[in-house]
């Protein structure tokens, strides 16, 4: 019976043709990528989302009772909804 030994990723590149050894990092290499990729799209995507909603609250509380009426908040409800903060939906 032979011993049980773990093989890490150098020892299992070490068995495969290296022509799928290439594959395998390349392969490895877009998903990495794709993963960066995906967490500064998330990043962006919140930051965007946070700047959005400071503009939005800042031209709330320069609207008068007209236009608040228009959108269907009342001049009490209105600094309520300016005084959140930029990430508090």
């Amino acid at each position: 019976m032979q011993p049980h030994h773990e093989a890490g990723p150098r020892a299992i590149a070490a068995t495969l043709p290296a022509d799928r050894t290439e594959n395998l990092a390349r392969q490895l290499g877009l998903i990495l990528l794709r993963a960066l990729g995906h967490g500064l799209l998330v990043t962006w995507t919140t930051l965007w989302t946070w700047r959005e909603r400071e503009c939005s609250r800042r031209h709330l509380g320069e609207l008068d009772q007209r236009m608040l009426r228009d959108i269907g908040l009342t001049r009490e409800a209105a600094p309520e909804e300016v005084q959140k903060r930029f990430w508090e939906p």
